[in-house]
């Protein structure tokens, strides 16, 4: 960690970033964090609030030059927010990122209470036809500015598509090499089929994290993620993650909570640490919720992000996966945002049908073309760009401008009276905030492990 001593100087053209986050005192020392920069700073007291009240006239032209490089100070006149506006778009304009979301099938091999998928008749996996149709649309799309090609492989479940994975990863691979792009890939499976041999096909085709759902400990996950015959699933996808993070795939768990699993959330944790699994993974929350007509039925077990809240204050949750991987690094800036208000992306489904967003995966109005010939100028496409948070009120002046992605969910805005004016991530919510300190704690704990293994040369 940097730290800075106060010194006197007169005059200042400069102004604390909007994009600080003052974390107070951890461990004797005051602490603050930027989102833009990525960048930590612990400090002496009188020098944390100079910073946080903006009285900068006490502060050394090294001191004002060090914390602007830092991003922590800016231009007296600097604006953050319209700067990151036009970041977004210049982003947009140039091409820069191309992201797709593709189903390469519809089929699955569960049978899941709550999932919307569970509710579609027909089942299907993707021609070749469509799949040329994805890569003439890649191709169309980069420009000499294009830099980062991001696919993700969702369903269904994909790794009941192996063929599918595989004739597109290897046409993306090649593109990748001719235009000189950055490759991300990932996918979001159930977890029953990423066995060994999946795993190395997943890894050779440049796969890299993989999103895996556990719901609660065994007895509770069977009850809710099954095969369709009814048999459980957590004992086999509790052993192929154990797999998957030893071969060297990055791992995200997703716990999805309702009104019945809420309260086995720390059993299922302990029973992660059992396995050797709780610290070797990051973790995504995610509510339990209905999409219009579809997974109706779940409507009365969902929770409300404030019970979620004081769920995980009361089970302590962010203290028992402190250790994990998603403390061990900073959330990183996006400019892109969600992928429904991104221009260049869609969600492809298996005939080809484009959506923008994947709680909108069958439902038939929410189509928005076909990749055969994908039509910027449809209104169902537009209807989604129009909701760019970075042009929000509210947004505007949120110090998690730069990483937040718009968390106020865009099809929640146009389907469920979603509203930027509930955003659960402004400064009120101090669940960011309980990440940003275990990040630091973890860090420091990493810098006085190592001094203590330093061998001192004699």
């Amino acid at each position: 960690m940097d730290k800075l001593d106060t010194l006197s100087i007169a005059g200042v053209n400069a102004k604390p970033s909007q994009f600080n986050e003052y974390l107070g005192v951890i461990d004797g020392r005051w602490v603050i964090y930027n989102n833009l920069s990525c960048a930590m700073i612990d400090v002496k007291e009188d020098l944390y609030n100079a910073i946080s009240s903006n009285r900068l006239a006490s502060l050394s032209p090294q001191n004002i030059l060090t914390l602007k490089q830092a991003k922590f100070l800016v231009g007296e006149k600097q604006n953050e927010a319209q700067e990151i506006r036009d970041k977004k778009k210049l982003i947009q304009d140039n091409h820069e990122v191309i992201g797709l979301q593709i189903l390469p099938t519809s089929i699955c091999n569960f049978k899941c209470k709550y999932c919307f998928e569970s509710q579609i008749e027909t089942r299907e996996s993707m021609s070749i036809e469509v799949m040329d149709q994805i890569i003439a649309w890649v191709v169309s799309k980069i420009k000499p500015t294009s830099k980062i090609l991001n696919i993700m492989w969702f369903g269904g479940e994909p790794l009941l598509a192996i063929d599918q994975i595989q004739y597109l990863s290897k046409a993306f691979l090649d593109i990748m090499d001719s235009n000189n792009l950055t490759y991300h890939a990932s996918i979001v499976t159930n977890g029953y089929l990423l066995t060994e041999k999946n795993i190395d096909f997943l890894l050779h085709n440049k796969v890299s994290s993989c999103t895996v759902t556990i719901d609660g400990p065994e007895s509770v996950h069977d009850s809710r993620r099954m095969l369709k015959n009814g048999e459980g699933t957590w004992r086999r996808i509790l052993n192929n993650v154990k797999l998957a993070i030893n071969k060297g795939l990055h791992v995200t768990i997703r716990i999805n909570l309702d009104k019945t699993n809420c309260d086995f959330i720390d059993q299922l944790l302990e029973n992660l640490s059992e396995e050797n699994i709780l610290n070797k993974v990051r973790y995504y929350f995610g509510n339990v919720t209905h999409f219009g007509q579809v997974c109706s039925s779940v409507e009365e077990q969902e929770l409300s992000e404030e019970e979620t809240a004081k769920l995980f204050k009361k089970k302590n949750i962010t203290e028992i996966i402190s250790g994990s991987q998603t403390f061990n690094s900073p959330i990183t800036p996006d400019f892109v945002g969600c992928l429904a208000t991104s221009i260049h992306s869609y969600v492809v489904g298996p005939k080809g049908e484009l959506y923008k967003c994947t709680k909108s995966i069958g439902i038939e109005n929410e189509i928005c073309g076909n990749i055969a010939g994908p039509d910027d100028k449809d209104p169902d496409f537009l209807k989604w760009l129009d909701l760019n948070n970075f042009n929000s009120e509210l947004c505007g002046d949120c110090s998690r401008l730069p990483i937040c992605r718009g968390k106020v969910c865009p099809f929640d805005i146009l389907h469920n009276s979603g509203a930027y004016d509930s955003c659960p991530v402004k400064e009120s919510n101090p669940d960011y905030h309980d990440r940003l300190i275990k990040l630091y704690q973890n860090k420091m704990f990493e810098q006085i492990k190592n001094s203590k293994q330093e061998v001192p040369d004699e």
